[in-house]
């Protein structure tokens, strides 16, 4: 009975070790930095004007900071902060 063909190995790509950092994070991560994100954007709000404009903030950040401070209703301002 012949044999069946060997596969080349040489061209296969190199099996991925299970040692390797994952590609992505996780989702407890993505958890803590989205909190942490929260918690920053938090800190900024409660900044004065003349606090903010010695930070270098980006212009949409800047904007949307101040947008922000401007709210008033306490729903409108828990939803800018998410």
């Amino acid at each position: 009975m012949p044999r069946p063909p060997t596969q080349d190995t040489s061209q296969l790509p190199p099996a991925l070790s299970t040692t390797d950092a994952p590609l992505t994070p996780s989702k407890t991560q993505r958890k803590r930095d989205a909190h942490a994100l929260q918690t920053r954007g938090t800190q900024l709000v409660a900044l004065s004007t003349a606090q903010l404009a010695r930070l270098d903030l980006p212009e949409t950040l800047h904007e949307a900071v101040l947008a922000a401070q401007r709210m008033r209703s306490h729903g409108a301002r828990t939803r800018q902060l998410q």
